[in-house]
């Protein structure tokens, strides 16, 4: 199921101009299914309700990565400006892609290499806030548990 919309705004001329030839383009190739069109009010309320349980998860996850990460000596987190996930760099004496790799297979946790998102340098990890609430604290603790070991055993 697809839908769209759009807002157009600026000189009402040039509005109108493009609003014509808007529906031009979606009647010829852009046409909505009447399923959609008949099921639209309700998916557009589900919408919301999603939305609020997204925007709700992922608070919740990233003040706990917050605290988390304030409490470890060895995880930085970037600021977040929204979405659904957070940045954190680690110490750099592994890259991300080795970080990413080794908690996997050592702890089990996913975290994304930063180079996936064209970070420069070492170390970047990418972390969803989507996760169900449990299985992303439980990550972020295996994660700065192995991140401190892993320190500590390269230091000695």
């Amino acid at each position: 199921m697809k839908t769209g919309w759009m807002v157009l705004t600026g000189p009402a001329a040039a509005v109108e101009e493009l609003r014509e030839r808007l529906l031009l383009v979606a009647d010829t190739y852009l046409s909505v299914s009447t399923p959609v069109q008949a099921a639209l009010p309700r998916l557009l309320n589900l919408g919301r309700t999603i939305g609020d349980a997204i925007r709700q998860r992922t608070r919740a996850n990233l003040e706990f990565l917050r605290k988390s990460a304030a409490a470890a000596p060895h995880l930085t987190l970037l600021s977040t400006g929204g979405g659904w996930n957070a940045v954190l760099r680690l110490p750099s004496f592994r890259t991300d892609a080795e970080w990413s790799a080794s908690l996997l297979n050592e702890t089990g946790v996913l975290a994304q290499p930063g180079y996936l998102y064209d970070f420069e340098g070492e170390a970047w990890l990418v972390l969803s806030l989507l996760s169900n609430d449990a299985v992303f604290e439980e990550g972020v603790l295996r994660l700065g548990a192995h991140v401190e070991e892993a320190t500590r055993q390269a230091h000695v």
